[in-house]
């Protein structure tokens, strides 16, 4: 039977403009959410106390990812940076200009001296961080170490690599998901999945599988060791914009342009709760690393919103 879950709390107003990403950290209990405001905030779990503001240059934050350590975010920006934040000091420890839509969405690879992004041309670069150089180029674009290359040239809008940092899973612009072996660079698959672009691409807690989601109102979860689809959920009537996997990877949830946020039972293959907490589009949502974990959902409307098990 499926754990019945709540409205709890939210912090209204979170920021200034639409909040786009959350991340709940596992380690720390930390909320870490970024902005159209140009600002990452980083909230308490338990108390939803602000602990921390990163600004850095006037772009919208487009993507973060939290370092395996829990003491480093990174961020990709509409002004084409990756950064890389130091927690505790609050200080940008590298920002890398990596050119126009060369870094769409991050994420931190090779035990998080990499960083992978997606771009506007069908490939994904990998650039050094070398944190031991702090220098920031102003004048002239960096250069990545790597690029992989679906030879598609269209759009990556999503990424995800599993939790070991070995493989890679891109989303595209037309549908298609592409999987790529961090250790040789070599493609390893490719799907034809959605009929429209995909917007997030999740990971379960042991690998095995992953979710997409899209445009086309649709999940998809797939089996990337056999190269099959084993199942798919269309219960929204807006874009599906994220999906995360419970702790258990028994439950999934999904934010969507409808102002919904939906929980999934993967054993029974259905939606068991909706809620419409949000007075608009949901962006993002992402669950706590607990024994009765709670989620976390943000969007259009600037709020944080907290879910909890009815026992909570």
């Amino acid at each position: 039977m499926s754990t019945i879950f709540s409205v709890q709390k939210n912090i209204q107003n979170a920021h200034e403009d639409s909040i786009w990403n959350v991340i709940w950290s596992p380690l720390t209990n930390k909320i870490i959410t970024s902005s159209v405001d140009e600002t990452i905030k980083i909230w308490n779990g338990e108390s939803l106390q602000l602990e921390g503001v990163l600004k850095g240059l006037d772009f919208a934050i487009i993507s973060i990812d939290l370092s395996k350590k829990e003491d480093k975010i990174l961020s990709t920006t509409m002004g084409h940076f990756i950064e890389v934040w130091d927690i505790e000091s609050s200080n940008v420890l590298k920002r890398i200009n990596a050119g126009p839509i060369n870094a769409w969405n991050g994420r931190f690879v090779n035990n998080d001296e990499l960083v992978i992004c997606g771009s506007d041309k069908g490939t994904l670069s990998i650039w050094n961080l070398d944190l031991a150089d702090n220098k920031t180029l102003k004048n002239k674009n960096d250069i990545p170490v790597s690029i992989l290359d679906t030879t598609k040239k269209e759009m990556i809008t999503a990424l995800s690599t599993d939790s070991l940092q070995e493989m890679v899973v891109a989303g595209s612009e037309s549908g298609s998901l592409y999987i790529f072996d961090l250790e040789t660079s070599q493609a390893i698959g490719e799907f034809t999945a959605h009929s429209d672009t995909i917007r997030k691409i999740s990971h379960a807690q042991n690998n095995d599988v992953i979710c997409s989601c899209s445009d086309d109102k649709r999940m998809l979860i797939y089996d990337p060791r056999y190269k099959t689809t084993v199942m798919s959920f269309q219960e929204h009537e807006g874009w599906v914009m994220s999906t995360s996997f419970g702790s258990k990877d028994t439950t999934l949830s999904s934010a969507s342009a409808d102002g919904t946020v939906k929980l999934w039972d993967l054993r029974n293959k259905g939606c068991f709760e909706t809620f419409s907490a949000h007075s608009s589009e949901v962006w993002d949502v992402s669950w706590e690393n607990s024994e009765n974990p709670k989620l976390v959902s943000v969007g259009d409307d600037k709020t944080v919103q907290i879910y909890a098990p009815a026992s909570s």
